[in-house]
């Protein structure tokens, strides 16, 4: 008999204005933490974090490139170890946040999902999918677990064009089929 396996993240917290408790849920983990913001997350949302966190100084924000590379990983990782960091936060779309996972996979840490879409399963999943420079399918870095936390806030995702929306429902259906 195949067992059944359910695997997934192991918080998923989803609320109206969450990102502005940021701070609470990163409470129990130890060090600088580096974010990884697409350019609106860098744009639109970075400031609600500095407010979480009260200026504090263990935040290293660092601008996603757009695409999920072995290359960005590893100029990611280096930043990680340039500010001796001890988590990874990935904030936007499919492709940041599994750049975040990679990263935090490869330097075994913790790693949290903010997504800023709902067009994918990539906030909660175990895979990472890479990219050529050319955006070209390089293939999947499984990872040894999902992330340790997701992070819904309600109004970010609600806010996001729709056509995100409409993407992900596609992807469902194409998945469960």
């Amino acid at each position: 008999m195949i067992p059944k396996v359910l695997a997934s993240p192991s918080k998923y917290i989803q609320g109206q204005g969450e990102l502005s408790n940021i701070q609470f849920h990163l409470s129990h983990f130890d060090g600088p933490v580096l974010f990884v913001l697409t350019c609106f997350a860098h744009t639109h949302l970075k400031n609600f974090i500095e407010e979480s966190f009260k200026n504090s100084e263990i935040l290293i924000f660092e601008r996603f490139s757009g695409e999920c590379t072995k290359k960005e990983i590893e100029r990611l990782r280096t930043i990680y170890h340039t500010h001796s960091c001890q988590v990874v936060v990935g904030i936007g779309g499919g492709k940041a946040l599994d750049t975040a996972k990679g990263v935090a996979f490869y330097e075994n840490c913790p790693v949290i999902s903010v997504p800023t879409i709902a067009s994918t399963d990539a906030p909660t999943s175990a895979i990472a999918v890479t990219y050529t420079e050319e955006h070209i399918f390089d293939g999947n870095l499984i990872l040894s677990k999902n992330p340790d936390i997701v992070l819904v806030d309600t109004d970010i995702i609600m806010n996001a064009p729709v056509r995100f929306l409409v993407a992900g429902m596609g992807d469902a259906l194409s998945t469960f089929f």
